[in-house]
């Protein structure tokens, strides 16, 4: 991967290491659909996973409800709800890679239903996600990945203007700082 480092961010169970990567610009990624495009297969899966997680948490603490094919709607796992994500992934255009096939979303499936830290039977919180990738805007990336594949953010709101705000720092045009940023405001459209 010319240009890009790839670190252990955490070593932990099976399954947990979480690579880290220098030099890039992950919210101007994001607006030219390109996130996943520049990773590993193994971080790819990983982050397709933290996705529905991080939706199905979403769903439960901002809207009050409860995703269906979730654990968050009493299924045993959120099987049901990740193939539907991967399903409309791949017609999303240019989300996925060019090498997703059917046997990938296949492996991805079966990794997140292994016992390991990207469990499908568990849930993951903001802070979990931060802490398990090293970073703290990881929750806000993994929104708006679902954003490409299901048109809105959780509250149906869009983050154009956030991720507006966030290529701006990128790229130096932007506000200095975004320590404590609240998101929940943004997704129910309030500040």
């Amino acid at each position: 991967m010319p240009g890009c480092t790839l670190e252990n961010a955490q070593e932990g169970s099976a399954g947990s290491e979480v690579p880290k990567r220098s030099n890039a610009k992950p919210f101007t990624s994001l607006y030219h659909n390109n996130f996943l495009h520049d990773r590993s297969e193994d971080e790819t899966l990983k982050i397709l996973i933290d996705v529905i997680r991080m939706r199905q948490e979403d769903v439960y603490n901002v809207e009050g409800d409860t995703m269906t094919g979730t654990i968050y709607n009493q299924e045993p796992t959120s099987e049901p709800a990740f193939r539907d994500f991967l399903r409309k992934a791949k017609t999303t255009p240019g989300f996925l890679l060019p090498w997703w096939t059917d046997e990938k979303t296949e492996e991805c499936v079966r990794f997140g239903l292994r016992d390991n830290s990207f469990s499908l039977a568990a849930a993951q919180g903001k802070s979990n996600i931060q802490e398990k990738w090293g970073d703290n805007q990881m929750p806000m990336k993994l929104r708006m990945l679902g954003e490409k594949v299901y048109g809105n953010t959780r509250g149906g709101t869009k983050s154009d203007a956030m991720l507006g705000m966030m290529m701006g720092m990128e790229s130096g045009t932007g506000p200095a700082h975004t320590t404590n940023l609240d998101m929940g405001s943004l997704f129910r459209g309030t500040q």
